[in-house]
C-alpha cells in the first residue's frame, strides 16, 4: 500500500485542528412529558437524552440553544407528546445570602 506524504500531513493537520478547535455549544434542558415511553426513543434525534422516567413518563433532554424554539415546536407537534417544559436552571441565581444578609460567593 502506497501512502503519499501530503495525505498523511493533511490528516494530521485535521486531527490537530479538531482537538484544539473544539467549540462547546450552549445547551438548554427540556422536560418532555410523553404518553408512551416506547415512542420516546424518537426524541434522540432532537438532542441528548439525559434521563427518562418510566413512572412519571417524562424525558429530560438537552438541545442546542440556537435551535431551541424550532425544537420545542417540532417536539410539541409529535403525537405521543403531552407537554414540553423548559428547564429553569439557567435562570436561577446561584448567589445566596447568609443569615447576616451578606452575599456569599457563587457556588
Amino acid at each position: 500500500m502506497d501512502v503519499r506524504p501530503e495525505v498523511v500531513v493533511a490528516v494530521a493537520a485535521n486531527a490537530e485542528q479538531g482537538r484544539n478547535g473544539v467549540v462547546i455549544k450552549d445547551r438548554i434542558g427540556l422536560i418532555v412529558y410523553v404518553n408512551a415511553m416506547k415512542a420516546s426513543r424518537q426524541l434522540r434525534r432532537f438532542g441528548n437524552v439525559y434521563f427518562t422516567s418510566k413512572r412519571e413518563k417524562y424525558v429530560f433532554l438537552y438541545v442546542d440553544l440556537e435551535q431551541y424554539e424550532r425544537s420545542v415546536e417540532t417536539i410539541a407537534a409529535l403525537p405521543f407528546v403531552d407537554s414540553v417544559l423548559r428547564s429553569e436552571r439557567p435562570f436561577i441565581t446561584e448567589t445566596y445570602a447568609n443569615k447576616k444578609g451578606k452575599l456569599q460567593e457563587e457556588v
